[in-house]
């Protein structure tokens, strides 16, 4: 870092004891801090955070949630500047960084996010490049995240890119199409009062799967006002679910509480996949989220889903896709609610 600011012009010297840079403004002097711990990261102000992350700092790491916290004391000044060095990859703070600016654009209708990946960079060679990538036979990524700038997905990633759209990517009769579907499935996931249930809402046809919307909710009125409309599948068997699933059969709730299996979740989400998902990312951020993030679970043979404690909107996806095998829609039963099968009516 000293080397890097010694090349402007403008620097005036390092405090190393307190971990600023002292550089010179037209109107004043900046001091860019150089937080090494969390303690000094929360205690101190700055006008530039820099952040190092590498390539495998997930949201789920401490380091993560010390970014979180050093955020707010970013100064209130008008050089206010938030950088991060590290490799591409779904599920870190870079990433989090990176949606944030996709919503800001939708809402300035202007670019704010720009790539640069190798072939800008002149002093290397694609031959040297491939070179490298040879010498990491076990990160079959490597190539991608440190030369491509492709937003990787450790374990592979469940949706390609091709699989999923926002409603501002697709052709204007498709974005009608979607405006005009009414929602005839809906999906229940249970959290509880800190994250709250949410309720999604979607229509399906033997091309698309249209995602309507995406409702956080702790009263069961919230059901109680679509349970008529839609053919509702509720999360069930399993102890924390079923204290909520009880709650909601009591209350005259009417739909499919079904539990989840590996093989029940891997054939929804094959269905899933011979569809193109269309939603609509601002009515439906979390599952928008979830279906980047989604990949396989690297320490399993056969395909399995990795199990995430944020995925919430691909939960409900699953529960409103009503698919049980690759036979027949249906809705199922579980052994204490004995909900009668019956074969959609949507199928041909």
């Amino acid at each position: 870092a000293k080397m890097w600011f010694h090349q402007n012009p403008f620097y005036i010297k390092i405090s190393r004891q307190e971990q600023e840079v002292h550089i010179v403004n037209q109107y004043h002097i900046l001091v860019w801090n150089l937080l090494a711990t969390h303690q000094a990261a929360v205690g101190d102000e700055s006008d530039c955070n820099f952040y190092d992350e590498g390539g495998d700092v997930g949201t789920e790491l401490k380091l993560y949630q010390n970014y979180e916290d050093t955020r707010p004391m970013l100064a209130n000044s008008d050089f206010s500047h938030i950088l991060h060095f590290s490799t591409p990859a779904r599920s870190t703070a870079l990433y989090e960084a990176k949606i944030s600016l996709e919503k800001l654009e939708i809402e300035l209708d202007t670019k704010l996010i720009f790539v640069r990946d190798y072939t800008w960079c002149p002093w290397t060679k694609k031959e040297r490049v491939l070179a490298e990538a040879e010498r990491h036979p076990e990160d079959p990524y490597w190539f991608q995240k440190n030369y491509m700038c492709m937003w990787v997905v450790y374990g592979g990633a469940v949706f390609n890119t091709t699989d999923f759209y926002d409603i501002r990517q697709v052709s204007p009769e498709l974005r009608q199409a979607y405006e005009d579907i009414e929602p005839t499935h809906g999906g229940v996931d249970w959290n509880g009062e800190a994250t709250k249930h949410f309720l999604g809402l979607m229509a399906f046809t033997d091309q698309y799967v249209f995602c309507k919307d995406e409702i956080k909710f702790l009263d069961f009125k919230t059901l109680k006002d679509w349970h008529d409309l839609v053919s509702l599948e509720l999360e069930a068997d399993d102890p924390f679910s079923n204290q909520f699933a009880d709650d909601a059969l009591e209350y005259g709730i009417r739909g499919i509480y079904q539990g989840w299996d590996n093989e029940m979740k891997m054939e929804r989400i094959r269905q899933l996949k011979k569809r193109i998902i269309i939603l609509d990312q601002v009515k439906c951020p979390v599952l928008y989220k979830n279906l980047q993030e989604a990949a396989y679970d690297k320490s399993k043979r056969l395909p399995t889903l990795l199990k995430r404690s944020d995925q919430h909107g691909l939960d409900w996806l699953m529960h409103a896709m009503h698919i049980f095998d690759g036979r027949m829609y249906y809705r199922g039963y579980t052994k204490e609610y004995r909900v009668p099968v019956a074969v959609n009516p949507f199928k041909k």
